[in-house]
């Protein structure tokens, strides 16, 4: 750590340049440094505070180099990783002098210098830390002279627009303090439409790595901006839960009109669901037609998990025979092309299979193992995935048919237990019964339980009473018997659901686990002659060959036996 005293408020270029190069080779990639050491902790502290002094008003900077005024606020990014000791530059004061550098300040003066974009990365951990730096942010001039760049300059390179939507998205993180959605509106809908088409032209090389020296590429783009997007969402109070219709509860729903994207005024007067509506086209096409991420990415990755996100706030139609029904369906599923559908199961397929793949002889209780994907908990990535196909499913009966036909399929495996297996029908009802995945429980079950018409009773006869039963026991619908006749719940599930999907009527269906009684019976015939000894098993042996020959001699029937050699003429 004795790169921290190299530093003084004085020092010439050719010195700082010194200290700035030494610490960046030591320390350039760690992400903590003093940790809790108290004497660490006060150099780090006095090291900060000379460069912000050298950095000040007719400080030692001026007379820097801009490669050494560069380093110094490469130095101060890696130092702001660690909040301990860095409270002389997470602070008002110290965003002072990162806006002024980064050329943000009452002036915009932005023009994509190393200077300007090192401080915003300075910039970016501090708000990512500091409450007081996001509200500095946004009510200096700093946040307004963002976006107008972001405005007069669509085609920036890709770093800077980056790294001020970073800025941006930070500033909405929280949205009981977010500046309002009216400043962003025009600025994100540019951006996002000008990085799809970006992405759309070049879909194989979409996941290519930024090149070097870079900090993004336009998959990168996309993807604050639609975290953006969700962070205004929120501040709006689009898909906050309560009140009723769909499966989110709470979806707000919206009004028909003809948005204007640079109609500030006009976006203000609607409804938040209608406000975001010139969105929804463009994030289904960038969705739907972007491939999921390849290996070695799990599918469930930029800018597909933010997408989703974005998503499951949006209504797929509003209250029944509404009069803008039909819009909400065009900018869902445009000229009959269900890609957002067919994607959705795409990644849910994959999804499973890098999670259960294998998993043949799975238990119920396998699922609580916990799988990661990417270094994310299953629970909490898949979920989201499952609620926007639930809503889905929910608001489009043909989106509905095409998830039924790959997650309840009439043609399942009923001689096992259904919860067996790593196909997605059988992880699907795996999860009903997971104890510790409770939100891919409650999303499995909230998916399984629409694809069945919102029908108790055709979601018991599908999966069987024992699976379902403490999901419906949750929701107050529990039918009073595990099997019977169907009272519809749900809108036409009586009448579209195929006659096979009711547990193969005509089958010997065990009601309680969905399996055929043939193939338990079978199973437990064979786990009663396993359990057998070998004498035990030989006098069985004698015990059959001593009927087949009482049968012979009677004439009911001529078989062969090793003792008689005679057989059926």
């Amino acid at each position: 750590m004795d790169h921290f005293i190299d530093l003084s408020p004085k020092s010439d270029s050719a010195k700082a340049d010194k200290a700035f190069t030494s610490f960046l080779a030591r320390y350039g990639n760690a992400q903590a440094i003093v940790g809790s050491n108290p004497d660490l902790v006060s150099k780090k502290r006095t090291f900060i505070d000379d460069t912000l002094e050298a950095l000040g008003p007719n400080g030692a900077a001026e007379k820097w180099s801009p490669a050494v005024v560069a380093k110094a606020l490469d130095c101060l990014k890696v130092l702001c990783r660690e909040p301990s000791g860095s409270e002389f530059i997470i602070c008002k004061e110290g965003m002072q002098v990162l806006i002024k550098y980064a050329g943000l300040a009452q002036s915009l003066t932005f023009s994509e210098k190393p200077i300007e974009s090192e401080s915003m990365k300075v910039m970016i951990n501090c708000l990512r830390h500091s409450p007081e730096c996001r509200s500095f942010y946004h009510t200096s001039a700093a946040l307004a002279n963002s976006i107008a760049y972001l405005h007069d300059h669509p085609t920036a390179s890709i770093d800077s627009r980056f790294l001020i939507l970073r800025l941006m998205f930070l500033a909405t993180a929280d949205p009981s303090a977010a500046p309002p959605t009216s400043l962003f509106f025009p600025v994100v809908t540019t951006a996002l439409k000008t990085s799809t088409d970006a992405i759309l032209r070049d879909a194989a090389g979409a996941y290519e790595p930024p090149l070097a020296g870079a900090v993004a590429n336009e998959v990168g783009i996309v993807s604050e901006v639609l975290k953006i997007v969700f962070n205004l969402m929120l501040s709006e109070g689009v898909g906050e839960t309560g009140g009723s219709g769909g499966p989110l509860g709470g979806l707000l729903k919206g009004n028909k009109s003809n948005t204007s994207v640079n109609t500030i005024a006009e976006h203000d007067r609607k409804s938040p669901a209608t406000s975001f509506k010139p969105l929804l086209p463009v994030i289904v096409e960038l969705y739907s037609r972007l491939p999921p991420a390849p290996a070695p990415y799990p599918a469930l990755s930029p800018p597909h998990s933010h997408a989703i996100h974005v998503l499951m706030s949006f209504p797929v139609s509003s209250a029944p025979s509404a009069a803008d029904d039909e819009a909400w369906i065009d900018s869902w599923f445009p000229g009959g092309n269900y890609g957002v559908v067919q994607q959705s199961l795409e990644i849910l397929e994959r999804v499973i299979a890098h999670a259960y793949g294998g998993a043949d002889s799975a238990a119920p209780g396998s699922v609580d193992e916990k799988p990661t994907i990417g270094g994310q908990k299953v629970d909490d990535v898949l979920s989201p995935l499952l609620i926007l196909m639930t809503h889905l499913a929910a608001g489009d009966q043909r989106a509905r048919e095409m998830m039924r036909g790959k997650i309840m399929p009439d043609d399942i495996d009923r001689s096992k237990p259904l919860d067996k297996g790593s196909a997605v029908p059988n992880v699907m009802i795996r999860f009903m019964t997971s104890v510790t995945m409770n939100n891919v429980r409650e999303s499995a079950s909230e998916l399984l339980f629409e694809l069945s018409g919102a029908d108790a009773s055709v979601l018991c006869e599908y999966v069987g009473y024992g699976n379902a039963a403490g999901f419906l026991f949750h929701k107050g619908l529990l039918p009073n018997r595990p099997s019977g006749a169907s009272g519809s719940n749900g809108d036409d599930a009586s009448s579209t659901i195929s006659g096979a999907i009711l547990l193969g009527r005509g089958q010997d269906v065990n009601p309680i686990t969905g399996e055929t009684g043939e193939a338990e019976r079978q199973k437990a015939a064979q786990a009663e002659w396993e359990a057998m000894t070998d004498e035990e098993k030989e006098r069985e042996g004698e015990r059959l060959l001593v009927l087949f020959e009482r049968l012979n001699r009677t004439g009911i029937i001529k078989v062969a036996t090793p003792r008689t050699g005679t057989g059926r003429s």
